[in-house]
């Protein structure tokens, strides 16, 4: 059973370490954008670690419900927690990148950025500050954080979005590479999510 449940968890971070370099390497080797370069490999990047974010935001919300409904003693909320927040800091890392070196610096004041900026803050603020409470406070500091985080989110239909580089770029090669980096780096987050869990379940049969 132990040997069993170790195959996976390794299986499950082997694919994922796969996939990720698939991703990077998927980015990195896309072909120049007229309007941002050689640096379109970083929104391929941002796209895909954003996405990743919001998955495991809502993972937390509905493990969270699940865990308090049917087995209290489960921590897979809490582990898709520090997912989302280990994601939306990469994301936003990428983001000041492409930023600054796309548009020639970061503008702080930039509603996009300044959304990405106060998420991080609330998921940061709640991570830390659910460590003092036990497993059960903690799960609702998770869930609140993630649920206020995805409707702050929902704020940015009514921002002004520059042009979309691949979604309205005529090179069919940027466009397939983006979907194959973007779905690598989002199906490795979750793969990775999925090792922890047989490994956490290995040490728990132990």
């Amino acid at each position: 059973m132990i040997k069993m449940t170790a195959m996976k968890g390794s299986a499950f971070f082997k694919t994922s370490i796969l996939l990720l370099i698939i991703g990077l390497a998927s980015a990195f080797f896309a072909p120049s954008e007229a309007t941002l370069g050689k640096i379109l490999w970083l929104v391929y990047l941002h796209i895909g670690f954003f996405i990743s974010a919001l998955i495991f935001l809502l993972l937390t919300i509905v493990l969270n419900i699940y865990e308090f409904a049917f087995n209290k003693s489960k921590t897979l909320s809490l582990k898709a927690f520090g997912f989302a927040l280990i994601c939306w800091t990469i994301y936003f890392l990428l983001s000041a990148a492409v930023a600054y070196f796309g548009w020639g610096g970061i503008y702080w004041q930039e509603p996009r950025m300044k959304i990405a900026v106060t998420v991080l803050f609330i998921l940061t603020l709640s991570y830390l500050s659910g460590l003092m409470f036990d497993i059960h406070l903690r799960k609702l500091i998770y869930g609140g954080a993630s649920l206020i985080s995805i409707f702050i989110w929902l704020q940015r239909y009514s921002i002004f979005h520059p042009k979309a580089p691949i979604r309205n770029s005529d090179s069919t090669t940027i466009k397939v590479l983006a979907v194959v980096s973007i779905a690598s780096i989002v199906i490795s987050t979750i793969l990775l999510y999925i090792s922890v869990y047989f490994r956490d379940r290995e040490e728990t049969v132990r």
